[in-house]
């Protein structure tokens, strides 16, 4: 009589070819995968740009979007400023005996309101010493022992 281990071999003897391509197929998958190359993806601008969008922009839209805020108050000022730089410039008078004027009359001016540098030195008004509020004099009595300055007492008038 045959033994239930012995049933059993034949039973999975017909079926042991069919296991082992399975086997072999899920080997290949798992570890074949790794010995393959990958294939090599070219650096088009799209993805290049999509990745930075994804990285870089996308995580902090609300920072760029505030400095790019300031970026166009800071533009708007300076178009604002630089037209009237334009508009003053056109305004001034371009001849050189003009300019020479201009320079004459503002060394009048500052020789006018700066004193002339060999004059003396202006003394300034001295002020009172500072008295006490009431008529009484003040006595201190110092207590020396040597020459340590034991105690300072006031004494009353």
């Amino acid at each position: 009589m045959k033994t239930p281990r012995e049933i059993l071999f034949k039973r999975h003897q017909a079926v042991e070819p069919k296991l082992d391509s399975i086997r072999q197929a899920t080997l290949a998958e798992a570890f074949g995968a790794a010995d393959r190359p990958k294939p090599v993806r070219r650096l088009a601008p799209y993805r290049v740009c999509r990745a930075i969008w994804c990285e870089l922009i996308w995580p902090c839209r609300r920072a760029w979007a505030g400095m790019a805020a300031l970026w166009l108050m800071m533009w708007g000022i300076h178009v604002h400023l630089s037209d009237r730089q334009l508009i003053e410039a056109d305004a001034r008078p371009g001849s050189a005996p003009a300019i020479w004027q201009s320079i004459e009359d503002q060394r009048e001016v500052l020789a006018q309101l700066l004193p002339p540098a060999n004059s003396p030195p202006v003394e300034l008004p001295r002020r009172s010493s500072p008295r006490p509020r009431s008529e009484r004099l003040l006595k201190w009595q110092i207590s020396n022992v040597g020459d340590e300055v034991t105690s300072l007492k006031y004494l009353c008038a």
